[in-house]
């Protein structure tokens, strides 16, 4: 049984090489994330050959799909091969995400060799398919891959599958605001019950949170703040953060549609107040 962090397939036929042997990795909390170099990337023993399969309908591109452990996310990849532009897809959905042209690193009256650096802007991917867009039927030589990846502090990233949420959660990523006292009640537990769907959590809170923590009976602000202790700090910052942002715009939507209320009120009254005081003078009259 593998003990890699990551699983990787192809919808070609592998016709020379070992797959096993082509990705190489880097945990950042374990290794520096220093440039990885040609010499790395131009391996032997990382060198497949893949064909079209025999059974194919019509001609394909070669797809590669990566998909690492949900306790990791991708940050960078390097990887060079006989192909001068690829298509980069992600999340379990293989949403497109950016075509690569490849930088020209040796050439040959027989083939020619392109490096790719991906870089990856969102947080939480833990699954990519990389498709080259070569010439249909035409054998495609990969040389070695080699994955940037660290751990997924963001635990809302395992449940995004695709990069949509992702792109939202970094939106969401601010400084904690004041709720009222409602809205902080109505987020902790939210953020209890997801804490609990997630990671397993036996202590959520419920409606007598007292009878867990045997603490007394406090503000919404001292319930939220208990369950920020009880779980993983970075796990429900993450959470917190984007619930905070979800009541943020909820508070402000309700506060401009009571804004508008109001002034509407106002504007009515306004003219009750004119008609009367334009009565008063035609009587006066």
């Amino acid at each position: 049984m593998s003990t890699l962090p990551f699983k990787s397939r192809f919808n070609w036929t592998v016709v020379d090489g070992d797959p096993s042997r082509q990705i190489t990795h880097n945990i950042l909390s374990n290794e520096p994330s220093e440039p990885v170099s040609q010499d790395r990337l131009l391996n032997p023993d990382g060198c497949v050959v893949l064909a079209t399969p025999d059974d194919s309908a019509k001609p394909v591109f070669c797809e590669q799909t990566v998909s690492v452990s949900p306790v990791y996310q991708v940050t960078r990849l390097a990887l060079i091969a006989e192909c001068a532009k690829l298509e980069l897809h992600v999340g379990r959905t293989q949403e497109y995400y950016q075509t690569y042209q490849g930088e020209l690193i040796f050439q040959t009256d027989d083939s020619q060799l392109y490096r790719f650096d991906v870089e990856f802007e969102n947080t939480g991917i833990a699954e990519f398919m990389l498709r080259f867009i070569t010439h249909p039927g035409e054998p495609l030589c990969l040389y070695g891959m080699h994955l940037l990846i660290e751990r997924n502090t963001n635990p809302l990233g395992l449940l995004a599958s695709d990069s949509t949420l992702n792109r939202a959660m970094l939106d969401c990523q601010l400084d904690d605001r004041k709720l009222s006292e409602t809205a902080a009640r109505c987020k902790a537990f939210i953020v209890a019950s997801m804490r609990n769907r997630m990671f397993g959590s036996q202590n959520v809170v419920n409606n007598n949170p007292d009878a867990e923590s045997g603490a007394s009976t406090g503000t919404a602000s001292d319930t939220s703040s208990s369950i920020r202790a009880t779980g993983s700090g970075s796990e429900t910052m993450a959470i917190g953060r984007y619930i905070d942002e979800k009541f943020r715009q909820l508070e402000a939507s309700l506060e401009a549609k009571l804004q508008a209320i109001e002034t509407r009120q106002s504007e009515k009254l306004d003219r009750i107040l004119a008609l009367l005081q334009g009565g008063k003078s035609n009587c006066d009259n």
